[in-house]
C-alpha cells in the first residue's frame, strides 16, 4: 500500500499530439510548487509546438486553482478533439477539455477514491477506460458526455494499455504480481498472467500480440517482461539494475525504451535483449512518448523535455514543458495556419484572418482575452474552411496580439509611426541641401526601428509639380532616440542630400515606410531656397595668356546643371574671342563636356563626374581679346554659363 500511495503523487500529465492540427503538441502539466496530499499552489496545463518549440497557451489561466486537487493522468481522444483529465484528492473528478475551443466542455465528479488513475481512449471515440487501483475496477465511460456506462470488476487495476483496434485491453495489477489480458467490449478475461514482483507499467506492440510489463524486483532492480497476448505465456525477461517505470516500443524499430523509478537515466533494449542506460537530467518516474513516426523519443526532464533521437539513441534538443508524457496520434483535419501577420498604424484599422481546415472540421479562436482595442468582428468558430474578420481601434500607444487557432498563431499588431525633422526648420537654404532627422514606427519589444525606406518630396508654394528628391540614407546612430523610446531605436537616424531646387518657397514633406507597408510616418516643414542651378570653371586658360598667331589654345574645364533631371545638366561649349577695340567676335569652336572629373563628383554628386571638357581650338589673328566660353543647359537648351579671361595674340619678339 505505501507504494500505491506513494504512485498517487505521480502525475501522468503530458500527451504528445497533434490534434486536429498538422504540427505535433505536446501537452503537459506545470505546478508552481511541491503539491501536498490536497494538491498545488497552481497546476497549469503547458501546450508546447514541438517542431518550433514555442509554448502557445502562456496566457492560459491555471487548469486546477490552489488545493484543488492532484492530476493522476490525461490522455487525448483518438480524433484528437478531447482532451481527458483525472483529477483526484479534492473534488475527485474528470474533465473533458474541448481542444478545438480550448475550453472545458464538461466536469464528471466521482465519489472519493472510485475516479479513474489511469486512461486510455478507444480508437472509435466512443469509449474511454479508466483504470483505479484502489476501488480495483476498471470504469467504462462515455468518451462524449462522460457518463459512466459500466465497469469490470478486477482486483488492483493499476496501469493499462489498448490495443489498436480496442479488442484487447492489457492491465497490471501490482499488488497481486499480475497482468490481466481481457476484452474491453464484454469484460472477459482472456488470461491472468502471473509476473515477476510489482508490475508498473504496459506497452503493447503495434499489432497486440505483445504485451511489455515493467516489474520490480526488490528495491533497487527489476525486469522487463514480454508476454504473448494469443497464450498468454512468457517469452522473456531482461533483468534491469534500477526499477523500471514506464515502457515503450518503437514502431520503427522494436527498441524498447524504459525510464525508471531512481532519477538520472532512461534505457533502450535492443533486439538482442541487451539494456543500455543512459544518464540524463531526469528526474524519478520520468514519464516519456514517442512520435508517430517512431524518429524521437521525449523524456520529461527536470528542465524541460529532453528530445532523443531514436536513430542513435542520442539526445537531439530540448523543448520547453512538464513531466509525464503520452502519445496521440494526428487526424484528417489536421491543417496549418498560414503565415498571416497583420500590423496596423495608429488609425487601426480591419483584418482578415483564412482558417484553412477540411470540410466538416471544427476550429475556434481559442484566446482567453484579447485586448480591449482588438475585436473579433465575425465567428469565432466554425466547421471546415472559412475566414475571420476583426477590427483594431485608433490608438496613440503600440500593442501586439495573437489570434490562436489550432494551438497556432497569427500575429496582430499596432505601432504608432514617428518621424522628425532636425534640419533644415522653417530656413533660407542654398540649394543643394541636407535633410536630416530620425524616424521610427514605435511597437512592442522593438529590436529595430521599423521603418526600411524614407523619401523626401518638394512641394512648391505656387502649386505647381511636386518633385521627388530622393531616398534617404537609413540606419544613422541616435542615441537620444534610444534613451527616449528604447534601446531598439538606436539607429532610426537618416539623411538626404536633395537635388539643386530652384529659388522659391517649398514644403519640404518627409515619409517614411513601415511594417503596415504605407509611408504613414510623415513631417514636413518649410524652406527658401536660394541660389543659380548652375556651376561652371575655367581652368585653362588664365587671364595673361600670350600665344602667337597660327597656334592653338588649350582650353579645359568643366560644366554642369543642377536643374537637369538627369546627367551633368551640361553638354555643349562654345569659345569666342571677343577684341578689345574695333573687330568682330571670333568663334574659335565648340565641343562637349563628358570628361571625367571625380573632384566634381565628389562635391556635387556621381552624375555630375563626367562634366569635364578639353580642346585644342585656334589662335585668331594678333591682338588683345576676351576669349569667352559657354555651355549649353540640356534643360533650356540655353547657352547661359559662361567664362571669360583676357588673353594676348602676337608674333614673338
Amino acid at each position: 500500500m505505501r507504494t500505491i500511495q506513494r504512485l498517487l503523487f505521480v502525475l501522468a500529465a503530458i500527451a504528445f499530439a497533434a490534434p486536429a492540427y498538422a504540427q505535433p503538441f505536446l501537452y503537459s502539466l506545470r505546478v508552481t510548487q511541491p503539491c501536498t496530499g490536497t494538491g498545488c499552489a497552481a497546476t497549469f496545463l503547458v501546450i508546447t509546438n514541438a517542431r518550433t518549440g514555442e509554448v502557445v497557451n502562456a496566457e492560459d489561466p491555471p487548469l486546477l486553482g490552489p488545493n484543488d486537487g492532484i492530476v493522476h493522468h490525461m490522455t487525448t481522444s483518438v480524433d484528437g478533439r478531447r482532451l481527458y483529465v483525472s483529477v483526484g484528492f479534492v473534488r475527485p473528478r474528470l474533465l473533458i477539455i474541448n481542444l478545438v475551443t480550448n475550453r472545458i466542455d464538461t466536469i464528471v465528479p466521482f465519489a472519493n477514491q472510485q475516479e479513474p488513475w489511469m486512461l486510455v481512449a478507444d480508437p472509435t471515440g466512443r469509449v474511454l477506460y479508466g483504470s483505479n487501483p484502489l476501488s480495483g475496477r476498471i470504469t467504462v465511460i462515455d468518451a462524449i458526455t462522460g457518463q459512466v456506462t459500466s465497469h469490470v470488476q478486477l482486483d488492483r487495476a493499476f496501469t493499462t494499455a489498448l490495443s489498436a483496434d480496442g479488442s484487447l485491453l492489457a492491465v497490471t495489477e501490482p499488488p497481486i504480481n499480475t497482468v490481466t489480458l481481457l476484452d474491453p467490449r464484454t469484460g472477459t478475461v482472456r488470461f491472468r498472467v502471473n509476473v515477476p514482483d510489482f508490475p508498473q507499467r504496459v506497452a503493447l506492440s503495434p499489432d497486440g500480440k505483445r504485451a511489455f510489463v515493467s516489474c520490480h524486483l526488490g528495491v533497487s532492480s527489476g525486469t522487463i517482461v514480454t508476454i504473448d497476448t494469443e497464450t498468454g505465456a512468457i517469452l522473456s525477461s531482461v533483468p534491469t539494475a534500477h526499477r523500471p517505470d514506464r515502457v515503450l516500443i518503437s514502431p520503427s524499430t522494436g527498441k524498447i525504451y524504459v525510464s525508471f523509478f531512481e532519477a538520472g537515466a532512461w534505457g533502450v533494449i535492443d533486439g538482442t535483449g541487451t539494456l543500455a542506460v543512459h544518464p540524463a537530467e531526469i528526474p524519478a518516474w520520468a514519464t516519456i512518448a514517442m512520435s508517430a513516426d517512431g524518429r524521437r523519443l521525449y523524456i520529461g526532464g527536470l528542465n524541460g523535455i529532453i528530445v532523443i533521437d531514436t536513430a542513435t539513441d542520442l539526445p537531439a534538443g530540448n523543448l520547453p514543458g512538464g513531466s509525464e508524457l503520452h502519445l496521440a496520434v494526428s487526424t484528417p483535419c489536421d491543417f496549418v495556419l498560414p503565415n498571416q501577420p497583420s500590423v496596423f498604424n495608429a488609425a487601426g484599422g480591419t483584418g482578415t484572418l483564412s482558417v484553412p481546415a477540411p470540410p466538416g472540421c471544427e476550429w475556434a479562436v481559442q484566446n482567453v482575452s484579447l485586448p480591449p482595442r482588438l475585436q473579433i468582428t465575425s465567428a469565432s468558430v466554425g466547421v471546415g474552411p472559412g475566414t475571420i474578420t476583426y477590427a483594431v481601434a485608433p490608438s496613440s500607444t503600440p500593442f501586439t496580439a495573437t489570434l490562436r487557432i489550432a494551438q497556432q498563431f497569427a500575429s496582430v499588431s499596432q505601432e504608432i509611426p514617428r518621424l522628425w525633422i532636425d534640419t533644415p526648420r522653417d530656413a533660407t537654404v542654398s540649394s543643394p541641401f541636407v535633410i536630416a532627422g530620425w524616424t521610427l514606427a514605435e511597437s512592442v519589444g522593438a529590436t529595430s526601428s521599423g521603418i526600411d525606406v524614407v523619401h523626401a518630396w518638394a512641394f512648391p508654394s505656387d502649386g505647381s509639380t511636386p518633385r521627388f528628391l530622393g531616398s534617404a540614407t537609413m540606419d544613422g546612430s541616435r542615441p537620444d532616440v534610444a534613451s527616449a523610446f528604447g534601446p531598439g531605436y538606436g539607429r532610426s537616424g537618416f539623411s538626404l542630400t536633395t537635388p539643386w531646387l530652384r529659388p522659391g518657397r517649398y514644403q519640404i514633406s518627409v515619409y517614411g515606410r513601415s511594417r503596415t507597408g504605407q509611408f504613414d510616418a510623415f513631417a514636413a516643414t518649410t524652406v527658401t531656397t536660394v541660389g543659380e542651378s548652375g556651376s561652371m570653371a575655367l581652368d585653362f586658360p588664365s587671364t595673361g595668356l600670350v600665344v602667337q598667331p597660327g597656334g592653338n589654345i588649350f582650353v579645359a574645364g568643366w560644366a554642369l546643371d543642377r536643374a537637369a533631371a538627369s546627367g551633368n545638366g551640361a553638354d555643349i561649349i562654345h569659345a569666342w574671342a571677343f577684341p578689345i577695340g574695333p573687330g568682330d567676335p571670333v568663334f574659335l569652336g565648340s565641343t562637349e563636356t563628358g570628361s571625367p572629373r571625380p573632384d566634381v563628383g565628389a562635391f556635387f554628386g556621381a552624375r555630375f563626374t563626367p562634366s569635364g571638357f578639353s580642346a585644342l581650338f585656334p589662335a585668331p589673328r594678333a591682338g588683345i581679346y576676351d576669349l569667352a566660353v559657354y555651355a549649353r543647359s540640356t534643360t533650356t537648351g540655353v547657352f547661359d554659363q559662361w567664362r571669360v579671361v583676357r588673353i594676348t595674340v602676337r608674333p614673338p619678339p
